[in-house]
């Protein structure tokens, strides 16, 4: 379990350096620099184990991006000579990054109506969240077309005969909901990790990742990386 979560871990360090770098490249032909990602973590567990890869997972992603701040700063700092008057829109995007960065907890408590608002419908469904209605338009009033590229990263629990945990069941009823279009997930890439042991028969196993994946792809989620799978039972 321990060896399959730390290579999950490693493919998602990997692959969001990838992010960053590309999301950044364009300062060399344009004066200012965009992040195009901003990460939610969230678990369902029933042991804690999910929790615990979550929070390692929030603990390697945050410090890789106080590491490319400081990386921004001595950049900027160079070219200018040593005067704080040097470019630091790489720096600032880093920091927009930490600014909107969900450091994690359980699908439930996230809350299901802000897990469905994350989405970027095209329509103008109406989502509500802590009884305001959005209309199609983030929290800031930001058009939810024209919102930035979200990574939600998911540490996903397989508890009884191949079902959700207790502490997902309500976000998952509401992914459940027909009334959801297709594209309503457009603007998410998902990784997802999910936890489970193979003596429940391979039809069980990790039986509540492989559904929550299935279902965001549906709904027009993106892969950020491929699902990982770690089995219980398994030695390191």
């Amino acid at each position: 379990m321990i060896t399959a979560t730390l290579l999950f871990l490693a493919a998602v360090q990997k692959y969001y350096k990838y992010y960053l770098v590309m999301s950044s490249s364009s300062s060399s032909s344009t004066s200012s620099t965009t992040m195009t990602s901003t990460t939610t973590i969230l678990w369902s567990t029933q042991g804690g184990r999910a929790k615990a890869c979550a929070r390692r997972t929030s603990r390697i992603l945050r410090d890789y991006l106080h590491y490319r701040r400081e990386q921004y700063a001595s950049t900027a700092a160079g070219a200018a000579g040593g005067d704080d008057s040097g470019d630091n829109s790489g720096d600032s995007a880093v920091n927009e990054a930490l600014d909107d960065y969900y450091y994690g907890t359980s699908f439930d408590d996230f809350g299901a109506a802000q897990f469905l608002n994350l989405g970027s419908s095209a329509t103008a469904n109406e989502h509500t969240t802590n009884g305001h209605t959005t209309n199609g338009h983030t929290a800031n009033g930001q058009n939810k077309s024209q919102s930035p590229k979200r990574l939600i990263i998911m540490f996903v629990s397989t508890t009884g005969d191949a079902e959700h945990c207790d502490c997902i069941q309500e976000t998952w009823k509401a992914l459940l909901q027909k009334s959801i279009p297709p594209n309503h997930f457009s603007n998410i890439s998902i990784a997802l990790f999910s936890l489970g042991d193979r003596a429940y028969g391979p039809n069980a196993f990790c039986a509540a990742g492989r559904k929550l994946a299935s279902r965001m792809v549906q709904l027009g989620a993106s892969l950020f990386c491929n699902v990982g799978y770690g089995d219980d039972g398994t030695p390191n």
